[in-house]
């Protein structure tokens, strides 16, 4: 686990078997943080999707990991039929122009009568700009589809007009929603005097979509006579494309397969963990021997060096429960910097590793986690003897940001991110990592030079 090797020097090593058995203090220490760091370490779920048979599959094309060959179940069709029938809703294009063409109109009546009344004054003299603005309003709630209202124990609707696939319910909306989006909106408008168009769009809400007893009675019989066949793929058959609706068959392929990964044996991954975690934290014991001796002889460092890296691998498992992005709050690149005046340069870089490749080894996207890791720490040591004022410790920090931002940026280009980190979440994470390394003047000069 040692990635780098001091110069030569005279150095005397504590024996291993001395007459108080000093040179075995570290080892039980090491050993028991080494397994509650191997607790620690992240679980990524193998099979991270969440399905349901009728509903949208929401996840990038789904291909099979292995073969996978299932007969019929007499029980799929029983439990199709008592699947909640998807409402059908057909939207009515027609109420849409109507109702745009009088908000014009009731625009034009509203400058007529107020053109002498300051109170109008801007909307007398920009009735264009109103009206313009009001028909996108009005295009956007519709196009969602207005209903007197929303069907009971259903959670998806079809909307006929929009799109031919469920949909949320919740994206539906009531007459009192669309109020209260163009409440929210029209501070936000261009416009001198947005208020003024509150009173003529409530005016000419009304319901543009509407339930379909035809097309939801065809849609039932459908559901309640599947046509179920032997089931087979092969490994790397395409199962199910992204926003296609989870058939019955295809929900029983994605059952099976999470029963297989769920019997890929967690007893496993921790028993791989664990020996990683030995190898990282016996690697370092052995480099601090050989080459740090003074250091290993000290009871004091020897627990501050092994805490540390546990505190940190807790650290990060907390980060991952709370979110796949939340890690990248913490500033690691801190860490080197911080055991310089107790260990010395080199040795605190070693140190800094462990819990850093600990963490990688542990998720499906640990080359990125490592490498952003690097990129940090290494732009910090470099810059951290060339700052004296605040305003080259900024110009350092917006370094490190560039650096890491550039990694996560190469990443995305060559699609090598889960779908989880292509989001600009990153991006802010990061500066505000670098934000909050600044409490801890991280580019302050340190009085104990590395060794």
């Amino acid at each position: 686990m040692a990635v780098l090797l001091p110069e030569k020097t005279n150095r005397t090593p504590v024996p291993f078997f001395s007459g108080k058995r000093r040179g075995l203090f570290p080892l039980l220490p090491a050993l028991l943080c080494a397994l509650a760091g191997a607790l620690l370490m992240p679980k990524t779920n193998l099979f991270p999707y969440s399905f349901k048979s009728g509903r949208i599959w929401t996840y990038p094309d789904f291909f099979a990991p292995f073969d996978v060959t299932l007969m019929p179940n007499d029980s799929v069709p029983d439990a199709v039929s008592k699947l909640p029938v998807t409402p059908f809703y057909v939207i009515n294009p027609e109420i849409a122009r109507q109702q745009k063409g009088i908000v014009a109109d009731l625009i034009k009546e509203q400058v007529k009568i107020s053109s002498q009344d300051a109170q109008y004054e801007d909307l007398v003299s920009n009735p264009g700009a109103y009206k313009n603005y009001a028909v996108r309003l009005l295009d956007y709630l519709y196009k969602r589809g207005i209903v007197q209202a929303r069907p009971e124990n259903s959670d998806f609707v079809v909307l006929v007009g929009q799109s031919s696939r469920p949909i949320p319910v919740d994206s539906l909306l009531l007459v009192d929603d669309a109020v209260g989006i163009i409440t929210d909106s029209l501070p936000f408008s261009p416009l001198r005097q947005p208020e003024l168009l509150l009173p003529i769009l409530e005016k000419v809400l009304v319901p543009n979509a509407f339930f379909s007893d035809s097309l939801t009675a065809a849609d039932r019989g459908h559901v309640q006579n599947p046509e179920i066949k032997q089931i087979s793929y092969k490994k790397g058959d395409l199962v199910i494309r992204y926003n296609e609706e989870v058939t019955p068959a295809v929900a029983q392929v994605l059952t099976e397969t999470a029963i297989r990964y769920d019997k890929c044996s967690n007893w496993k991954i921790l028993s791989g963990y664990l020996l990683y975690s030995l190898l990282a934290y016996l690697s370092l014991l052995g480099w601090i021997y050989y080459f740090k001796s003074q250091v290993y002889g000290d009871q004091n460092k020897m627990l501050l060096m092994l805490v540390t890296i546990l505190g940190i691998q807790f650290l990060i498992a907390v980060c991952f429960m709370v979110g796949i992005v939340v890690p990248f709050l913490l500033p690691l690149f801190l860490l080197p910097l911080m055991l310089r005046p107790y260990f010395g340069l080199r040795t605190s870089l070693v140190i800094w590793s462990v819990p850093v490749m600990l963490t990688g080894f542990s998720i499906s996207w640990g080359v990125l986690w490592i490498s952003m890791q690097i990129v940090g720490a290494g732009a910090a040591l470099m810059m951290n003897d060339q700052v004296e004022s605040w305003k080259e410790r900024l110009q350092a920090l917006c370094a490190i940001f560039a650096g890491q931002t550039l990694i996560w940026t190469a990443f995305l280009l060559a699609d090598k991110l889960p779908d989880a980190l292509k989001s600009a979440d990153v991006i802010v994470f990061l500066a505000i990592s670098v934000l909050l390394s600044i409490s801890r003047s991280v580019m302050v000069r340190f009085s104990q030079p590395g060794g």
